[in-house]
């Protein structure tokens, strides 16, 4: 029996050599490894995007505020005469063919447009029937065009207690792939606020969930009757 005081054996000199040496391996293997230097570089860059200042739209129809997500710049800012509409365009600083979009076209719509959207509104959030969508074409425009547009759904929705009609679908010929917000701004129909978010197939599924993520921080100016 082994007493107390008895030690195991020191490890020998050429015992820690080749433990030293494996551990150097490894140690060198992780720091040229491709893929474990990628990994890094994404990290830093994920990083770095998230330091990146988020931009905000304020006060722009019926949007009182609205944070963009990290990484997204204005690309262009146009404020054009009332009947050709106002925009404000933003893009993916990586990615510039994702964009998104806040339009006001810059006239009223017809009165039986109006009533069609606001009956809509006004009932609880549901997925819009064939019929239901025709009457609104009206409201989203180039949307309800069988031709060009090839629509995947329809909905109205609670977006931070107000609710909106939403169209998903899929521009024939771009083959660009749409997320679009319509708003009534003043309580009569007639005005309709639009936000877009667009981009080819591939890049709008990277940054769908960054879009529907920032839409939480939208804010909305309380109606007010014209």
């Amino acid at each position: 029996m082994t007493s107390p005081e008895e030690k195991k054996p020191a490890e020998s000199f050429e015992d820690a050599l080749a433990k030293f040496k494996q551990n150097l391996s490894t140690e060198l293997d992780n720091i040229f490894d491709e893929d474990a230097i990628k990994a890094k570089r994404g990290a830093r860059g994920r990083k770095a995007q998230q330091e990146l200042p988020r931009l905000e739209v304020a006060n722009f129809g019926v949007v009182s505020s609205f944070t963009l997500p990290s990484g997204w710049v204005e690309s262009n800012f146009g404020q054009a005469e009332p009947q050709q509409g106002r925009s404000r365009i933003f893009n993916q600083s990586d990615t510039p063919s994702a964009q998104l979009c806040f339009f006001f076209r810059g006239h009223r719509v017809s009165e039986q447009a109006a009533a069609s959207f606001l009956s809509l509104l006004s009932s609880p959030d549901h997925f819009l029937k064939q019929s239901e969508f025709k009457a609104t074409s009206e409201i989203v425009r180039d949307l309800g065009n069988t031709a060009t547009f090839k629509l995947l759904q329809a909905a109205t929705r609670q977006v931070n207690s107000k609710r909106v009609l939403t169209v998903e679908g899929r521009f024939i010929q771009s083959g660009q792939d749409t997320y679009s917000i319509f708003a009534d701004v003043d309580g009569t129909g007639t005005i309709v606020q639009e936000i877009h978010y667009q981009a080819p197939k591939l890049e709008f599924a990277r940054y769908l969930a960054d879009v529907r993520a920032a839409m939480t921080s939208l804010q909305w100016r309380q109606p007010q009757q014209s």
